[in-house]
Order: structure tokens, then sequence, then C-alpha cells
């Protein structure tokens, strides 16, 4: 429902019939796909969002407007993300540049990355790295079984696979989970208006 045809999109979600799945237009372009779900009575966002590797800055206006709107709604958002960034927080073999910056970006936009261990999720005969991460938010208790699948994508990125269902998590796994501090309005204010500033907006 309320699909708009895109000019060579990079991301799309596939979402069985038995769900009761609309597209979010408004936070949707070829680099970022939208979806809303409603899981146990209440609405929830998932993403497939891409970060193009020669972007200096990782973060966009549209991924800004969607973290505003669930920020301010309660919504629950998960974020599955082919970002193209190296940080050792999810896993990857060192930081580089990009990774550090999307990683003190998502501290400030209090994303939790669940990412599991260090098992490759981008995989070519030239090299393996992680580089794709899921994050979410409002939704950290209810996020668990995280892991990269054997199954064959026929593509050099690896299927990633997490349930989101209330289930119970060890202390150590409750540990992992990025802890962060809440964002005043005035700090949020501020740190749009840095990105904005960034990408020229």
């Amino acid at each position: 429902n309320n699909v708009k045809q895109l000019k060579n999109p990079r991301t799309c979600i596939f979402a069985s019939k038995n769900l009761d799945a609309y597209m979010v237009s408004q936070f949707s372009n070829s680099d970022q796909t939208t979806i809303s779900i409603v899981i146990n009575g209440s609405t929830a966002f998932f993403t497939s969002l891409y970060l193009p590797y020669e972007e200096q800055n990782p973060i966009t206006e549209i991924f800004l407007s969607l973290q505003s709107h669930c920020n301010k709604n309660k919504i629950k958002l998960y974020i599955g993300a082919d970002a193209n960034a190296h940080h050792t927080s999810w896993g990857s073999s060192g930081n580089n540049n990009r990774g550090i910056t999307l990683y003190d970006e998502l501290n400030i936009l209090e994303m939790n990355v669940i990412n599991i261990g260090k098992q490759p999720t981008f995989v070519t005969e030239a090299r393996q790295e992680v580089i794709d991460i899921i994050t979410n938010k409002y939704a950290a208790n209810i996020t668990n079984n995280w892991k990269v699948s054997e199954i064959e994508t026929y593509s050099d990125h690896k299927q990633i696979e997490f349930n989101t269902l209330p289930h119970k998590t060890t202390k150590n796994k409750q540990k992992d989970l990025h802890k962060h501090k809440k964002m005043s309005e005035k700090q949020w204010d501020t740190f749009r208006t840095n990105i904005e500033n960034n990408l020229h907006i």
C-alpha cells in the first residue's frame, strides 16, 4: 500500500501478506525504505537503509526526520543498514572515520546496536568484514536471537536474523546493549542543526 516508484532503488523490504504492513512514503527514498507494522497492539517502524560509502557523513536528512518522528511519538524503530562503516562495537575488525562518526551519531540518537559477535556480514574472495548493522529504538528488551544466517543469499552480503518478541535475556546480553543518556529537546535541536550544516541543507 502507498507504494511509490523510485528510480534505481538500493533498498527494499519484503513483508509477509499475513502482516498488516504499510509503506511509510515520507520516510522512504532510493536509499531508505520504511514500513509500518502493528506488533502486539503497538505500531513499529522497520527500515532498510543503505549508507553510500562515497558520502563522508553517513547521516541524511530523511534519516534524521525518521528519527525525530519516532522520538516524538515513541514509535519502536528497527533499522537494518548496509552501513559501509567499520567499528568494533558492531563486530568490525577495526574502526574507520565513517564508523566512528556513525557510532557517535547513533549514540546521540539513542539507538541500540544489537549486533552480536564478529561473524562477517560482507564476504567476497578478497575480504570479509562486518559492515551491516541492526539498530533499534524503544525496543532494546524485545529484540533477541540476533545472528548471521548461513542461508545462501547469492549476494556478497549475508542474511541477518533476529526476533522481536519478548524473550528473557542473560545478564551478559543485557550489559552488551548500549546505554544512552536521554537527549533533551535542546540537545536534539543542536545536533540536528550541526548535521544540517554539514550536509549544507
